[in-house]
């Protein structure tokens, strides 16, 4: 859903207040410019997106960019690095929990791809991290999810472990049981 010409003025509003909280003066062009880049997004979505700023952006020392902006709506207001955060959580659990001879699936497909290009695969990541290395891999997991999310970088299809692998590489056709299905921990779930 795309914003209409006649809810300029809402919109209008909205990024004055952001202003108004970095104590800048919006001029008609950088309106026309937000405009230009939001007018993509629904009013409300803008709003949500705005609202998300002022709550959790006030420590900027400058006013937010269009592209913070873009992230608060696309993460429904989450901040990119709390979200990266509890899905590096969800990799750890699931790596406790399944192992690497499952072949497994996230929900969100940014974490897909961060384990199988950020750090080598399914298989690669539960056989390098031990529990000396988890504050490292979550600072590695969190850079890299924040890049991948901000390029639109994704993986779909699943991580394949180490039994699907095996059976593939040998020519077998029996492939173990369906993969596991991990829950998306974006939202709230683990």
């Amino acid at each position: 859903m795309t914003m209409e010409d006649n809810e300029r003025a809402d919109f209008a509003d909205a990024f004055m207040t952001l202003c108004w909280m970095w104590e800048k003066e919006p001029s008609d062009r950088m309106i026309e410019m937000w405009w230009q880049i939001f007018s993509k997004y629904s009013l409300q979505d803008f709003q949500k997106g705005i609202t998300a700023a002022l709550s959790q952006l006030k420590n900027y020392g400058r006013l937010p960019m269009p592209s913070d902006i873009i992230e608060l709506i696309e993460t429904s207001g989450v901040d990119l690095d709390s979200l990266a955060e509890v899905e590096a959580s969800g990799v750890i659990q699931a790596i406790k929990t399944s192992g690497s001879y499952n072949s497994v699936i996230f929900k969100d497909t940014t974490t897909m791809a961060v384990v199988q290009h950020g750090f080598g695969g399914w298989v690669q990541l539960c056989a390098d991290l031990n529990s000396n290395e988890e504050k490292w891999f979550r600072k590695d997991f969190v850079r890299i999810y924040r890049a991948y999310k901000r390029s639109g970088l994704t993986h779909i299809g699943k991580l394949v472990g180490i039994l699907e692998s095996n059976n593939t590489e040998s020519g077998l056709r029996y492939t173990p049981k369906n993969p596991i299905q991990l829950p998306d921990s974006s939202k709230g779930k683990l």
